[in-house]
């Protein structure tokens, strides 16, 4: 006995429902406040350690960790 897929609509709506966009074009990209922030805030912190020299700091330590990975430091 073989099985059949029984459909209660005989077919019809055989293609997937497509998304309903409200408020916002397809491929845009909304922003929330709160992530607005955290990345002018993050910004703000990166120019800070900028401002006091601290570039050449966090380059060696990653030039140091990325050795030891390795296995050469």
């Amino acid at each position: 006995m073989s099985r059949r897929n029984i459909s209660r609509n005989n077919g019809a709506d055989t293609q997937p429902q497509q998304r309903e966009w409200r408020g916002s074009r397809p491929g845009s990209i909304k922003v929330s406040r709160s992530g607005a922030i955290l990345a002018a805030l993050g910004l703000l912190f990166m120019g800070y350690g900028a401002s006091r020299g601290e570039m050449p700091v966090v380059l060696e330590k990653a030039i140091n960790i990325c050795m030891e990975c390795i296995g050469i430091g």
